[in-house]
């Protein structure tokens, strides 16, 4: 008989501890912003989560893969699973990085449009070769 009031003791938590369990990521990530708005205030006097630039900065680098869930999403409800897409993305920024660096020194607007040209061809090739076989 204690043997088993053992094990039920083993498998219930105390209300507060499972609360933690659930919420730890949220309070992590919440310590971590009062950490770094903390340290930027002392340091420097300004904020670090609410300023223009931040914001700004936040909504540019997070709106491509935004893009890319968002297009992964349609693929997934359409009952199918690719998963290059992400690997493609990474090829084209990889090839447009080069040939801009290439091209630049000749004229930085013939970079952009030469750069943006080899991303949209080396990433048909990966496009054509999984639309072929799938």
């Amino acid at each position: 008989m204690s043997a088993s009031s053992g094990d039920d003791s083993e498998g219930r938590r105390h209300p507060a501890l499972a609360f933690l369990v659930r919420a730890w990521p949220w309070l992590f990530l919440f310590m971590l912003c009062v950490f770094f708005e903390t340290w930027a205030r002392a340091s420097y006097g300004i904020s670090f989560l609410f300023n223009k630039f931040n914001l700004q900065s936040i909504a540019l680098f997070a709106a491509f893969p935004l893009l890319l869930g968002l297009g992964q999403t349609f693929v997934i409800i359409a009952g199918g699973i690719d998963l290059s897409v992400g690997f493609v993305m990474g090829l084209a920024a990889v090839v447009m990085a080069r040939v801009m660096q290439y091209v630049t020194p000749l004229d930085p607007a013939l970079a952009l449009l030469c750069g943006i040209i080899a991303a949209i061809l080396i990433s048909l090739v990966p496009g054509w070769i999984n639309g072929t076989l799938i």
